[in-house]
């Protein structure tokens, strides 16, 4: 009977490693599967500066982008924590999209682990393993979607590990390791550089505990959540300067853009306000119920909570932080779906610890156990059934159906046509940034200022004209993609038939100019 129960202690631990063994493969297999699909979404106007960029320095050793075959400032491309990653990808892989998009794409990889890795550190080993899937699983929408998000070369997947890393380092800091929050510091830092509207929000999150602290008499927590918040942003002014100082001499002054921030971060048209709201049913419905929930879990706690614990603070950080980023997109911020996406993000921890109680640890037994009991354990098992059957098959069909939609293929069949069918020193006039990654011939866009313009008529629905010229650089072709229809700058010279249509693939349309 000894051996049998000896037996018994082996192999149970020999079954949680052949499961772990499996799980790990079976993860391996689909990241593999997920890297093999850089090639959709199509390639989009925002990604297209930043990549053209990596392209310019990784070339020319110049940090910025081109204009008639000059260097000219970094224009709207992402930040460098952003491009850096992007340039070694072409360095090590060569020119193009998809190898832009493994950078990025393996970065938002790190940033799923790193959240898993902070769910696991503020709820438990139950939620650390579930939150990547709820994450993945219940974001009906999928340009909420990291499956989506980090198919593109955007700042996003960047700026979520910089905040996970951050936050991860932040519990420990509070137990009383420095050199724990001298890498929250760090990472607070390279989150503030990775994205513009970062700061009043980490400033917020940072803050959120302190009167409770105070309160509570917590002298080292409040002390190191004040030298946290007053060392990103020392971090993130190093990093600034040591980059200036390594780029100097390689990278032109940007000129500032008059009016972006009231049509980007300060808009109330109502227009933007109500898509704001679609987007939050669309997108954000887990999330923000799990925000809610642990809200709620802090005004119960309020009164007979000490703040002791390093992670019961921690999770009060990551919450000020994600329900102050939605206050500002739901109010403020222009309305476009990938804004949503820290809050989808960082509040799939909050969704995932909800899930977990409401479901006695994702356990169907513990369902029916509390379905059968009634009262809040069953309404709240039947709510959180409710949720999951609805947002997984939603999710998963909206990830399939929009997979096979549109790919690189017409940008890149579009740029062969231009560089060869057209002469070394044809002009190319586009608004269509993506295209420059490809191009092998001199080209010219409108100035980012028109950026303003097209905002302020498309979001702001105020008459304001370009004052455009698209003749003024003597282009030889022109090409008009999704960009060029939406912003419509070109319509009245192809009125006036300065250009022929010659040829089109998928949304993009080749003209070639009429001379006199």
């Amino acid at each position: 009977m000894k051996w049998l129960s000896d037996q018994g202690h082996v192999a149970a631990p020999r079954a949680r490693l052949a499961r772990r063994a499996l799980i790990s493969l079976a993860t391996a297999l689909l990241a593999a599967l997920w890297l093999g699909m850089l090639h959709s979404p199509e390639p989009n106007w925002d990604e297209g500066w930043t990549l053209t960029l990596a392209r310019t320095w990784v070339e020319r050793g110049v940090y910025g982008q081109l204009s008639l075959g000059q260097p000219r400032d970094p224009g709207l491309a992402a930040s460098f924590p952003t491009v850096a990653p992007v340039a070694l990808a072409f360095k090590l892989l060569g020119v193009g999209f998809w190898q832009g998009r493994t950078a990025i794409a393996l970065i938002c990889l790190a940033s799923l682990g790193a959240l898993a890795a902070l769910a696991r550190r503020l709820y438990g080993q139950v939620v650390g393993a579930a939150v990547v899937p709820v994450l993945l699983l219940t974001t009906i929408h999928a340009t909420g979607n990291p499956l989506y998000v980090g198919r593109q070369a955007m700042g996003e997947p960047v700026l979520m590990l910089a905040l996970c890393l951050a936050y991860l380092s932040l519990a420990p800091a509070l137990a009383g390791s420095w050199p724990w929050a001298l890498a929250a510091m760090l990472m607070g830092g390279l989150a503030l550089m990775a994205k513009a509207q970062t700061m009043p929000f980490l400033i917020v999150s940072l803050l959120a505990p302190m009167p409770l602290l105070l309160w509570r008499r917590r002298w080292r927590m409040l002390a190191t959540l004040a030298a946290v918040l007053a060392g990103s942003f020392v971090a993130a002014r190093l990093i600034g300067y040591g980059w200036g100082v390594a780029m100097a001499g390689r990278t032109l002054p940007g000129e500032s853009m008059v009016g972006l921030t009231r049509t980007v971060a300060l808009v109330t048209a109502p227009s933007s306000r109500q898509l704001a709201i679609e987007f939050s049913v669309l997108i954000g419905v887990p999330a923000l119920l799990g925000m809610a929930w642990a809200g709620w879990q802090v005004v119960r706690g309020l009164s007979r909570e000490g703040w002791e614990d390093p992670n019961q603070v921690t999770r009060l950080v990551v919450l000020a932080f994600a329900g102050s980023w939605y206050g500002w997109f739901l109010l403020l911020a222009v309305g476009w779906a990938r804004y949503l996406y820290p809050v989808v993000f960082l509040g799939a921890i909050f969704a995932t610890a909800m899930l977990a109680e409401w479901t006695g640890g994702f356990r169907p037994r513990g369902v029916l156990a509390r379905l059968r009991a009634g009262g809040a354990p069953g309404r709240a098992a039947l709510v959180a059934t409710a949720l999951l059957v609805v947002s997984v098959p939603a999710s998963l069909f909206h990830l399939a159906y929009t997979y096979p939609l549109t790919s690189d293929q017409p940008l890149l069949d579009t740029a062969a046509w231009l560089n060869g069918r057209t002469s070394p020193g044809a002009v190319i006039e586009t608004n269509e940034s993506e295209l420059f990654v490809y191009l092998d011939r001199p080209y010219h866009s409108p100035p980012d200022q028109l950026h303003v313009v097209a905002n302020q008529q498309m979001f702001l629905r105020e008459a304001v004209p370009f004052d455009y010229n698209p003749l003024g650089a003597d282009p030889d072709y022109l090409v008009v993609g999704r960009m060029g229809d939406l912003w419509r700058i070109y319509e009245p010279t192809l009125a006036a038939d300065n250009f022929r249509q010659v040829q089109r693939y998928g949304v993009y349309t080749i003209y070639e100019r009429v001379r006199p």
